[in-house]
Formats: C-alpha cells, structure tokens, sequence
C-alpha cells in the first residue's frame, strides 16, 4: 500500500490523523510534532491520496499537503518497533531538480555509511517523496548541531531542521 506524508501547519493530533485515515481504509505509520508546535509530519499508508484527503477534510483535519512517498533506510516493522527510540530531529531538504529516484537512492546507499564516523547521530529514516522535491530524515542526536555535522559529512544541505516533541 503507498505511503503518504501529510504536513500540517496548523497542527491535527496524531490521533486525530489516524482515526481519519482508519476510516477510510488506511493507518497512520508515525506522526511527529516540532516541538514549538508549528509543523506536523505524518505519514499514513493509503490505496488512494484522494480518499485520504477526503476523509481528512471529513474529519476536520487540516493538511497543507498531502504526497506519496517512499521509506529509505528503514521498513514498516522498523517504524512500528516497541524499543525504536523515537527521533528527536527532523532535517528536510530540498532536492534539486533534475535528480532522478535512481540516483537519488545510489547517493543515499554510497554516503549512509559515513554516519559512522559521527556516532552521537543516528539516522533512523528517510521519506523521499516520489516526486523528488524534497526528502525527510529522521536523526536520533543530542543536539542539532551534531545533525548538521553529520548532513555535512554526507554532503547534503539542511534547508529545515525540526527538534521533535
């Protein structure tokens, strides 16, 4: 079943986004919150963006936007592990145009190992949205400036950083 992100600015509860995409045939894969309450990433699996729109608006639930995408780094059993800490940041980036999927997951596979060599930064998942404009790290750190220490050994800019509640 395909992946949805849905951003919020005017942020819905977690719980809120998943009873409405139960609903309507989906559930909530994870929903995070920055932590000055601006910004709402969550993302819910889905046959069908439009009836996970529609049943958002249904239930009252603001979304900003809604796109498909894809989990890199990570599987569903990942996400939903009982002992997976949960990530304190949030780094998105915005990618430039003319990069293809291809390309974009050869660069990811060659340069995640370099984490390594930071080890107080954990890089739990990415979601690349499927229309490559943009992509969504996860990082478990103490601080933010460790998460972009790390993003600049792996050569990839910061265009925001969330600290997650």
């Amino acid at each position: 079943m395909p992946l949805f992100l849905i951003e919020d600015f005017e942020p819905a509860t977690a719980a809120d986004i998943a009873s409405a995409a139960g609903r309507s045939g989906g559930r909530l894969v994870e929903a995070r919150t920055a932590t000055d309450h601006t910004h709402v990433f969550a993302v819910a699996e889905h046959q069908s963006r439009n009836q996970l729109e529609t049943a958002l608006e249904a239930a009252d639930v603001p979304a900003d936007d809604i796109a498909e995408v894809r989990l890199v780094g990570a599987d569903l059993a990942d996400v939903h592990a009982p002992s997976a800490p949960q990530p304190r940041y949030l780094v998105e980036w915005d990618i430039p145009t003319g990069l293809d999927m291809a390309t974009y997951l050869t660069r990811n596979e060659s340069t995640s190992p370099l984490y390594a060599q930071i080890p107080e930064v954990i890089l739990r998942r990415t979601y690349v949205r499927e229309d490559l404009s943009k992509s969504m790290c996860l990082y478990n750190a103490e601080n933010a400036a460790d998460v972009r220490r790390a993003r600049d050994l792996v050569q990839t800019p910061v265009d925001r950083l969330y600290e997650l509640s």
